[in-house]
């Protein structure tokens, strides 16, 4: 898809890049994030293009941008869509964006849809390795067990409903990965989809 000479995801980045350097948060910057999050559900080669240049700044200094828990929801939905695409990670392994999911995870009063988010985002960025692993926050076995002790708590059914298009990430996880805490994870979130699916 192109508008005029450029292609539909190089118009995003550049949108993204303004509102993230004007600090704007509006309704065409809801759009825009809606049709990443889109763009890079389980879509390699969408992935490859938009974590390439300063998008992943832009898009971390969103979270600055407004308060907004959509908001920010939108945001860690493309981004979460890049720590699936095993290429991307090590673009994401950064203290400045995990230091966010640590806490949420290590708070009692986080809401479970902010959990999963953070979850999801330890689960894969752990896919790359313990040899790999180079956050400061988090170590990679601390980032493990955090992961267990959330996901062990959490109820099936959940109030969480996530609209997935198939099972290919988390089949991925259980396939590459012999973690407990990799496992466990991916298996709750079919087992909750599927109860609400029923």
């Amino acid at each position: 898809i192109t508008f005029g000479t450029e292609g539909v995801v190089d118009v995003i980045k550049k949108i993204i890049r303004h509102k993230s350097k004007t600090k704007t948060s509006d309704e065409e910057l809801t759009c825009v994030l809606s049709a990443t999050w889109s763009l890079t559900d389980e879509n390699l080669p969408n992935c490859e293009l938009f974590a390439t240049g300063t998008f992943v700044d832009d898009m971390l200094s969103l979270f600055k941008v407004s308060e907004d828990t959509n908001l920010h929801l939108k945001i860690h939905g493309g981004l979460g869509n890049l720590l699936e695409a095993p290429q991307c990670r090590p673009a994401l392994m950064r203290d400045d964006y995990f230091k966010s999911f640590v806490n949420i995870l290590e708070s009692d009063v986080s809401e479970l849809a902010f959990k999963f988010d953070a979850a999801h985002a330890l689960v894969n960025i752990v896919m790359l390795g313990e040899d790999k692993w180079t956050l400061g926050v988090i170590s990679y076995r601390r980032a493990l067990d955090l992961v267990a002790s959330n996901v062990q708590q959490w109820p099936i059914p959940s109030d969480l409903r996530c609209a997935y298009r198939t099972f290919t990430s988390q089949a991925t996880l259980m396939r590459e990965s012999t973690e407990p805490a990799v496992l466990l994870y991916a298996f709750w979130t079919i087992v909750n989809f599927c109860y609400h699916e029923r």
